[in-house]
């Protein structure tokens, strides 16, 4: 799989918009250039919604782990608005995801359940390069918990979001670990704190700024 599926969708009901996204991504996990085996799994699936779904993130979740079971993990979180690819979804029903293929052995969940251990270590030993972290903007002390987390990592370098809602703050930190030998809590959908993904050595990360704010509007 040597691209990254993609895929968005806008409905009122979460299960038609989710049906719709999983029927993109089928399609191009089984088209050139990706062309998929049955058998492959895929080490990770990002999922953002707008906040019209949040009391089903849970539903949401379930659905996505049985259409597309050969997607180890789960991360993402809820906001006010969608960006995709060419399209924007504010104040309206939406969902978008990417499926990522990287080595397996190389991320792990984490959360409050399942937290980064101090030393810096991943649960299968390498030293934790970056992280991909998800917060809510409510959290206690949100800047301090930030800080202790880039210091778990090698190079003290965190990325992500802050989650947005005007329902519940959820966010999804989910990892079926059952494959690695690895005995972790699975997760799944979190209320509010801190959560996100930790990459080993052979990740390679760019990031980039993709918005900015001035005293006028947000761009």
């Amino acid at each position: 799989m040597p691209a990254f599926a993609h895929a968005h969708a806008a409905h009122p009901q979460w299960v038609m918009a989710a049906a719709l996204v999983v029927t993109q991504l089928r399609a191009q996990l089984t088209a050139p250039p990706i062309n998929r085996a049955d058998e492959e799994d895929i080490a990770l699936g990002f999922v953002y919604f707008t906040d019209a779904y949040a009391s089903d993130a849970n539903d949401l979740l379930s659905y996505l782990r049985t259409e597309l079971p050969f997607v180890q993990r789960w991360v993402g979180s809820v906001g006010i608005g969608v960006l995709a690819t060419g399209a924007e979804y504010m104040d309206e029903p939406a969902l978008a995801i990417m499926l990522c293929d990287i080595p397996t052995d190389q991320v792990q969940v984490f959360s409050g359940l399942s937290p980064l251990a101090p030393t810096g270590q991943g649960a299968l030993g390498w030293p934790v390069q970056s992280a991909w972290v998800h917060v809510d903007g409510a959290a206690p002390e949100l800047g301090a918990l930030i800080e202790e987390l880039a210091q778990r990592t090698a190079h003290n370098v965190v990325f992500g979001g802050i989650s947005s809602s005007r329902q519940d703050v959820v966010q999804m930190a989910y990892e079926d670990s059952g494959h690695l030998g690895v005995d972790l809590p699975q997760g799944g959908v979190l209320l509010g704190g801190l959560s996100g993904l930790a990459f080993g050595p052979d990740v390679l990360v760019r990031s980039r700024v993709t918005q900015g704010c001035d005293a006028k509007k947000c761009i």
